[in-house]
């Protein structure tokens, strides 16, 4: 029906434009000339024919189809992502073709992990749990990296605070455990409030 109306959806426009690069190397090479570097942000968010596109634009061999033979110019293409954040695989994005082409690099990975986020005992948590939880699992789960803290443990309240932590009963409906969690949230403000917790401000 979109062949015989000349309509085109969006994967459409990116199967043409894959097809374009692959089967004509002069293509290839106008872009090269023209668009290079490429950064590509939030990596894993892409899927494997934006995956392919971006391996066409950026290979060192123009004449190679095969878009996992190919490696990039040297500073051609800068990738940013986190498989551990793909989130959006109904759309066809692929941990699996995320993890292939980071090896096409040919090069390891450099691993951002500083955070400004969260205290120390914070991330000592997180490492600690999901270092034993996350296991390398080929094409579908990368290894777990380790974080690294740059905030200290506050000096008045605990860097981590337990909500729920008491069951509720099992037989109550939503709006009574709407309640309750209300409740927990309320007396969780209230002690930080009476007990001073720190808190930290930017001026």
């Amino acid at each position: 029906w979109r062949l015989r109306s000349g309509r085109l959806n969006f994967q459409d426009l990116l199967l043409l434009a894959r097809d374009l690069l692959r089967e004509h190397p002069h293509v290839r090479r106008a872009f090269q000339e023209r668009f290079l570097p490429i950064l590509v942000d939030e990596f894993q968010d892409t899927d494997p024919i934006q995956a392919e596109i971006l391996f066409y634009l950026t290979g060192a061999d123009v004449h190679e189809k095969d878009w996992k033979k190919l490696a990039p110019l040297p500073g051609a293409l800068f990738v940013v992502g986190d498989p551990k954040q793909s989130i959006y695989r109904f759309r066809r994005a692929d941990i699996a073709a995320f993890l292939r082409a980071r090896d096409a690099f040919g090069a390891q990975p450099v691993q951002l992990t500083r955070n400004f986020r969260s205290s120390g005992p914070v991330i000592d948590f997180v490492n600690r749990v999901f270092g034993r939880l996350i296991s390398s699992t080929e094409d579908s789960q990368p290894e777990y990296t380790a974080l690294d803290a740059q905030r200290d443990t506050p000096p008045v309240g605990p860097p981590v605070a337990l909500l729920g932590s008491e069951p509720h009963d099992e037989r109550a409906k939503a709006d009574e455990l709407r309640a309750a969690e209300a409740a927990d949230v309320a007396a969780a403000i209230a002690t930080a409030i009476t007990e001073g917790w720190s808190v930290s401000r930017r001026t």
